[in-house]
């Protein structure tokens, strides 16, 4: 298993598990079209991939 640890490091999944010291309040970003997403920072935090994105 691999850990990032630099800045700019990206983790993908279809479903993402955190553990963090403080939550930043979301803001609304679009996604493209009418889809919308949620934005935020986490703080002192571990995340991890509960559900990984499936390969057709």
């Amino acid at each position: 298993m691999s850990i990032h640890v630099e800045p700019g490091d990206c983790i993908i999944g279809k479903r993402l598990v955190y553990e963090a010291r403080k939550v930043s309040s979301p803001s609304l970003i679009r996604k493209g079209g009418r889809h919308r997403g949620l934005r935020g920072k986490l703080y002192d935090a571990k995340c991890w991939i509960e559900r990984p994105i499936e390969k057709a």
